[in-house]
């Protein structure tokens, strides 16, 4: 019995000192963002590098900001970082967006000393730019502007109008590029429009104007919203208030380039889901921590698939047999095909039926009811 009880307290010594080595031998992983709160991006993406590294690591974020707020904003976003990660050695630090990449190429010897670095979230960056952030590789990240524009008229053929919203920024004004050169094939049929970013109306946009231009969108047309984060003035604001904006406003279904806004009622577009896009970056970190040199490797992006919102589609009459088989479909209503609020024929005539039987049962306990052998009204 003292033996079996000693091998007992050993059992349990053993796995108590297992499970202290494990957790203590834990990798840190530091993710940066660009955006200065959470999103459904953000939540999505995290949740995918959990999901993809497992117990395998910790994960501790930072969160940044809009990046025309100018050096001293950057400066102070240094200071709260560091305060942050000063008790942290991370293994591998994750960049979220284009901001957060180019803030680490900034501040990573001075915040994460000889740390590798995985770029999320932006296409594939320049090589001057790779080797200004030491060992560093990534996920890129190519936005689908052509493929999003055939998607637009393989569900709506007779589109005869896409508008692109856009808030005049470097980054928009290359989008604007892509997606006029996506359209020429349609140009027959349809046309492309920027409002606030055409020849004699060049003034921008602001809230109230994209409210009148979604007022605006003729039925037979399409929104492409090319992201929004600075108004005609320069105000910061928020784009999730500009999608909402164009999605209860206009008469057309809205498209869009990342599924940071689907959910919202926006139909779809062809994009990397968030979540995948975390899950890739989890395999690179797992190399990593294998030993790999960041440097040396090569990581594939993610291949774009069509999203859709089938409550969406099913708002706009869009037939699911137009679909792709390799669409991802989210927010799926009980019958994505009828409009919502709307009794199906089949429903329509099962009720008759049944009414039409009730009436028969009726009629027949009636005349069954009458005493036998007496006449009607005696």
């Amino acid at each position: 019995m003292l033996i079996k009880r000693r091998f007992a307290i050993a059992f349990i010594v053993a796995a108590l000192l297992t499970g202290v080595f494990s957790v203590a031998h834990a990798a840190d992983i530091a993710v940066i963002h660009s955006s200065e709160v959470p999103s459904r991006w953000t939540d999505a993406f995290v949740r995918g590098l959990a999901d993809g590294l497992g117990d395998a690591a910790s994960i501790e974020q930072g969160w940044l900001g809009p990046p025309d707020r100018g050096d001293d904003f950057f400066e102070t976003r240094f200071e709260v970082l560091g305060k942050q990660f000063s008790d942290t050695e991370p293994a591998v630090v994750i960049t979220d967006g284009s901001t957060a990449f180019s803030f680490i190429r900034k501040y990573r010897e001075s915040l994460f000393p000889g740390v590798p670095v995985v770029y999320c979230s932006i296409p594939r960056p320049e090589p001057e730019y790779l080797g200004q952030c030491g060992e560093c590789t990534g996920i890129p990240m190519p936005l689908s502007m052509r493929e999003t524009v055939h998607l637009i008229f393989r569900l709506r053929p007779d589109t005869t109008t896409v508008v692109g919203i856009m808030d005049g920024s470097p980054e928009s004004l290359k989008y604007r590029r892509e997606v006029e050169a996506a359209m020429e094939p349609y140009l027959d049929r349809a046309e492309i429009v920027f409002p606030g970013h055409e020849y004699g109306d060049e003034g921008g946009l602001d809230a109230e104007l994209i409210r009148t231009v979604a007022n605006s969108v003729p039925r037979r047309g399409a929104v492409l919203f090319l992201g929004f984060d600075r108004d005609n003035a320069g105000k910061q604001v928020d784009p999730a208030a500009i999608v909402e904006t164009l999605v209860a406003r206009s008469a057309a279904p809205v498209f869009g380039l990342t599924d940071q806004w689907i959910g919202s009622g926006m139909l779809g577009g062809v994009m990397v889901r968030a979540q995948a896009q975390g899950k890739a970056a989890a395999k690179v970190v797992q190399r990593i921590l294998a030993g790999e040199p960041a440097s040396e490797m090569l990581p594939e992006a993610v291949h774009p698939v069509p999203v859709i919102d089938f409550t969406a589609l099913a708002r706009f009459g869009i037939q699911s047999t137009r679909l792709s088989g390799e669409t991802v479909a989210v927010n799926v209503p009980q019958h994505p095909e009828e409009p919502s609020g709307a009794i199906s024929t089949g429903t329509v005539l099962g009720l008759a039926g049944v009414a039409f039987l009730v009436l028969i049962a009726v009629a027949i306990r009636r005349r069954s009811g009458c005493p036998r052998g007496r006449k009607s009204g005696q």
